[in-house]
């Protein structure tokens, strides 16, 4: 019984959270498009553009930061696995079965390093500057601005009905006068 009610209430607080915000952004944003002034109505889509270029700017920078390192990290790996065996194989003469197997892990080693070198993936000086995809970035950019165009459709039926609501007060005032 106790696991229920734990469920329904943390259902209610989820279905609040994911359809009573943005229910509320959307009732704010009609208020706002509704008002004399057409600065009001954008507020809101300025500030989820804002929003999403921080998201993009920030994920440029720590993608950056992250696939560098994890690149550096591979390729210190595999190269390290790569002359370590080479040292082995050297070293002593070993029995057949031994020497056959560490010549095996030794080419699988050197494909993974040539894959990793064909695709781009090591880098040679370690460069920190390497940039995310110009692709991957304004398809973030796109998805993230999806309230952005919402918020805008609102501001523009709310600013048109605005702009045929005057048209017709104009347009009483002309035939009274």
């Amino acid at each position: 019984m106790i696991l229920i009610v734990r469920n329904v209430i943390l259902l209610l607080v989820l279905a609040t959270i994911f359809i009573g915000i943005p229910v509320g952004i959307i009732i704010l944003q009609v208020c706002l498009s509704k008002k004399d002034s057409r600065w009001p109505g954008l507020i809101m889509p300025i500030i989820f553009v804002c929003m999403s270029l921080i998201i993009i700017f920030s994920m440029a920078v720590y993608s950056n930061i992250q696939t560098t390192s994890r690149e550096i990290m591979f390729a210190e790996r595999y190269e390290f696995e790569y002359d370590r065996l080479a040292e082995l194989r050297e070293m002593e003469p070993m029995a057949p079965e031994h020497a056959q197997r560490i010549a095996e892990m030794e080419s699988m080693a050197q494909e993974r390093i040539d894959i990793m070198r064909y695709h781009g993936e090591i880098i040679e000086h370690h460069e920190p500057g390497r940039i995310v995809s110009i692709g991957r970035i304004l398809f973030m950019f796109l998805m993230l601005n999806i309230p952005t165009a919402i918020l805008l459709a609102i501001y523009a039926s709310c600013r048109g009905k605005r702009r045929q609501q005057r048209a017709v007060e104009m347009m009483s005032l002309q035939d009274l006068g």
